[in-house]
């Protein structure tokens, strides 16, 4: 009887460390499940993101600061992602002359706080200055479709992208 006991102990000791084995095992594959569904939460986030940039790079080229505005505008999100602001420049006054077409100028800025540079010569980028002075300037459509197009060597890991 001794030997049927100690038998049967053997049976249930080992049933019992193999159901923690796959409990644990289990556990691992859930985690490295959620890991993957994070990833994916994170890329669909950076496609969405990079959407967005893309919009602006494209209405940059074509001139049309108004979409960029008006996208800004209606979602939080893309002000939050876009590298510039853009809000028109209100004109109050109009002289009529024989042109027909007005184009409205836009105040730019840029979104985020940058410093860079030389020692001797620190490039400041950002919404104000340290004396208080806004970084922006006023940017028309048609200068932003003439001059977006073009070469743009980003940093060494990048190399150049080619506007077009």
């Amino acid at each position: 009887m001794n030997k049927e006991i100690a038998k049967k102990a053997f049976e249930l000791a080992e049933k019992e460390l193999k159901e923690k084995q796959i409990e644990k095992l289990k556990y691992l594959v859930k985690d490295t499940l959620k890991r993957i569904a994070d990833i994916e939460d994170d890329v669909k986030e950076l496609n969405e993101e990079k959407r967005l940039l893309k919009l602006d790079i494209d209405d940059l080229k074509e001139g049309r600061l108004d979409r960029i505005e008006e996208r800004q505008k209606t979602d939080k999100r893309a002000k939050k992602v876009s590298r510039i602001v853009v809000e028109r420049v209100e004109v109050r006054e109009v002289h009529y002359t024989p042109i027909r077409y007005v184009e409205v100028p836009y105040k730019v800025w840029p979104n985020t706080v940058w410093y860079g540079g030389s020692t001797t010569d620190n490039i400041f980028y950002g919404t104000t200055t340290a004396s208080g002075n806004t970084a922006s300037f006023t940017l028309t459509g048609n200068l932003s479709k003439q001059f977006t197009p073009g070469a743009y060597e980003l940093d060494n890991n990048h190399g150049v992208t080619h506007l077009r």
